[in-house]
């Protein structure tokens, strides 16, 4: 501990080693003897970290021998930490998890290793045995069907050089014609479904051709494609859930998630179908507040319901004028309140205008009395699209003095 202390992490690591020959049932020293090596990682961080699990196995914890082997970093986990974290997955009965590791470690067997790839495909089809993917990937790989899908392809790859230099046909135009066909016969099988609005229909199709064909030209053009239809899948669902079809939009936003592998696109969908749930979750809550027996309750757990990504939804519902009950604008006004955001002030002037409801009013003028603070702040952006508006609505005898107070709010003495 004193080496450990001074940096002297060499001899550190040789008193543990030698504690740990003179009493090697000791989980502390192990523990020590790891925490040490995990800076340094290599061969001698997993000899040590698989010898401290298998005593934590050994007395029964095996819930912390888990922990200890998820914490290690990305970079330092290998096939025996990971293949030793299945087992222990297995051991404790989360089947689902131990084969999810054993698909994952077949995946980084070198593709010509299909005994390896196997083994590991065995594993994770025996703790999943109703699973028929896995199933027919170890089939393939038993019955050599991988294999010879892999020759025929090396067949195929010979045979394009051949007649490049017989005939002088490049072979990679032969596979770029190939991959082209590909990509527009993926097109044209799905043109309805994506001139229906479902562009995510050819993304699984688009993903086979960009991995089969990613040194094509045309395997790059169907990655970028895919990226485009995408992103035109994901605006389509913000579309509905601007047009109020959220329960519509979840629903296939879950259904693209469950498809998608990329990390990046996965964290946006999983955004979004948050959004969507909060957003159903305050379109109940708006319809009791605004509906014909309304509780105190109910407008507490509406206001409740102050997350950034329902502005709009809020924004939308305090805009729409006639309709709108005064219960269920004051609701809206005092979320404002609470979210403080510079967006909500033009939408707030104008209920400040047209309103008759005391509690509005004062709602509105306390949300539009934070004007001054946020354009200190450079915001002004925000609600300077309701000027024209207001300096028009300064003309009227009914709004004139209204509309004078707010410009004196929004713009500060000019």
């Amino acid at each position: 501990s004193q080496a450990a202390q001074r940096g002297d992490t060499s001899n550190a690591l040789e008193f543990y080693e030698r504690a740990a020959g003179l009493k090697p049932s000791d989980i502390g020293i192990q523990e020590k003897r790891v925490e040490l090596l995990r800076t340094q990682g290599g061969a001698d961080f997993e000899t040590a970290i698989l010898e401290y699990v298998d005593q934590l196995m050994a007395a029964g914890l095996g819930e912390k021998a888990r922990a200890i082997l998820e914490g290690v970093d990305a970079r330092a986990r290998t096939v025996g930490t990971d293949r030793r974290l299945a087992e222990i997955d297995t051991h404790l009965g989360d089947y689902v998890a131990a084969a999810n590791l054993y698909m994952v470690l077949a995946k980084r067997v070198p593709r010509t290793d299909d005994q390896a790839r196997l083994t590991f495909l065995r594993e994770a089809s025996s703790l999943l045995p109703d699973d028929e993917t896995l199933r027919e990937q170890v089939e393939d790989l038993e019955t050599g069907r991988a294999r010879n899908r892999r020759r025929r392809r090396r067949v195929a790859l010979t045979a394009g050089v051949a007649a490049t230099v017989l005939l002088g046909v490049g072979t990679m135009g032969v596979v770029e014609i190939t991959a082209s066909h590909a990509v527009i016969q993926s097109l044209h099988d799905r043109l309805e479904q994506i001139a229906a609005g479902e562009p995510a229909a050819v993304l699984s199709d688009l993903e086979r051709v960009q991995t089969d064909y990613s040194w094509t030209i045309a395997g790059r053009q169907a990655s970028t494609l895919r990226i485009k239809l995408f992103e035109l899948q994901v605006q389509n669902f913000e579309r509905l859930m601007a047009d109020g079809e959220t329960r519509e939009a979840l629903a296939g936003l879950e259904e693209l998630a469950a498809r998608t592998t990329r990390d990046d696109a996965r964290k946006r969908l999983d955004a979004l179908v948050l959004r969507a749930n909060v957003e159903i979750e305050a379109e109940e809550l708006f319809e009791l507040v605004n509906g014909p027996q309304p509780r105190d309750s109910h407008c507490r757990e509406f206001v409740a319901l102050t997350a950034p990504e329902l502005l709009d939804f809020h924004l939308d519902r305090l805009d729409r004028g006639e309709g709108v009950y005064p219960r269920a604008r004051q609701c809206l006004l005092q979320v404002l309140r609470q979210m403080d955001s510079p967006r909500s002030l033009s939408v707030v002037s104008r209920v400040f205008l047209r309103s008759e409801d005391p509690l509005v009013m004062e709602l509105a003028q306390e949300i539009l009395e934070t004007a001054p603070r946020h354009r200190a702040e450079g915001r002004e952006s925000n609600w300077a699209d309701v000027y024209p508006a207001l300096e028009e609505a300064t003309e009227d005898p009914v709004t004139g003095e209204r509309a004078r107070q707010v410009l004196v709010w929004l713009r500060g003495d000019r």
